[in-house]
C-alpha cells in the first residue's frame, strides 16, 4: 500500500511539473513596436510630455525588483497603499518604500516599445514602455500601462490625453 501511495504522489508531481512546463513553453512576449498593424496611437520613438505629477513605483514591491511603473497619483500598484497626495508622499517618503519617487508634470518620456504578453488560458495583454528623458530619473525605463487608456473591445492601449501629450513624433517610426 505505501508503494502505491508513493507512486501516486510521484505521478502527481510529474503531472503538475508537466503542466507548468507546457504553460511556460507556450508563453510569449512579443515587441510590437515596429508592427504597422498594431491598433494604437502610441508611436515608438516619439516624445510624450507628462501632464500631471505621477508616482514612480516598483512593480516588484516589496523586493525592489522589477520595472518601475508610472502610476496615477491616487492609485498605486498595491491597493490601499497610496499616500493621500503627492505632497503627503514628499513629506514622508519613507512611509511608502514601494514608491521610488515622483515624475513631475512636464517630464519628457520617449516611447521605446509596445509589448504583447500571451499565456495559455489567459487573454493577451499589452504594456507600453518609455524612457525618462530628463530630471532625477533620466534614463530610467518606465511602464506607462497604468496611465494609458484601453482601446474599446480590446486589451490594446492608447494614449490617455488626460495624462500624456505628444510632443514630437519620430518620423522613422512604423
Amino acid at each position: 500500500m505505501p508503494v502505491q501511495s508513493s507512486l501516486k504522489r510521484v505521478l502527481r508531481i510529474f503531472g503538475i511539473a508537466g503542466a507548468l512546463l507546457t504553460i511556460a513553453a507556450c508563453s510569449s512576449t512579443v515587441d510590437l513596436s515596429r508592427d504597422g498593424g498594431v491598433a494604437t496611437d502610441y508611436v515608438p520613438g516619439s516624445v510624450y510630455v507628462l501632464l500631471h505629477d505621477r508616482y514612480l513605483e516598483y512593480q516588484g514591491w516589496p523586493t525592489g525588483v522589477g520595472r518601475p511603473v508610472v502610476v496615477a497619483s491616487s492609485v498605486t500598484y498595491l491597493p490601499g497603499t497610496a499616500p493621500s497626495s503627492i505632497e503627503a508622499y514628499q513629506a514622508t517618503p519613507s512611509r511608502w518604500p514601494h514608491i521610488v519617487g515622483v515624475l513631475s508634470a512636464g517630464t519628457r518620456l520617449r516611447l521605446q516599445r509596445i509589448e504583447r504578453h500571451s499565456y495559455p488560458m489567459l487573454e493577451d495583454w499589452f504594456e507600453v514602455y518609455a524612457v525618462v528623458e530628463e530630471g532625477e530619473f533620466r534614463g530610467r525605463d518606465v511602464d506607462l500601462t497604468r496611465i494609458s487608456a484601453r482601446v474599446p473591445d480590446s486589451r490594446m492601449l492608447r494614449v490617455d490625453t488626460h495624462e500624456l501629450r505628444l510632443m514630437s513624433a519620430d518620423a522613422g517610426a512604423r
